[in-house]
């Protein structure tokens, strides 16, 4: 297998995670919305974990355009 097959299917998997990761911080953002926690601790570490998720998924996205040289 060609080097650039290998960096393809790679930069495929990485969009494919940033894509999950993307949409477990649209459904935390949601729920988090609805929820009936009042302000806690236990919210404070839900809205850090959905922060973690959103700069993980934009790490991956960003690494992927590293690889292909491209802007997308």
């Amino acid at each position: 297998m060609k080097k650039i097959d290998n960096i393809a299917i790679l930069e495929d998997e990485l969009i494919r995670y940033s894509i999950q990761l993307d949409s477990i911080n649209e459904l935390i953002t949601i729920n988090l919305g609805n929820s009936d926690i009042s302000k806690s601790k236990e919210q404070e570490r839900l809205y850090f974990l959905n922060d973690y998720i959103k700069d993980i998924s934009e790490q991956l996205y960003n690494l992927c355009s590293k690889l292909t040289g491209g802007d997308d």
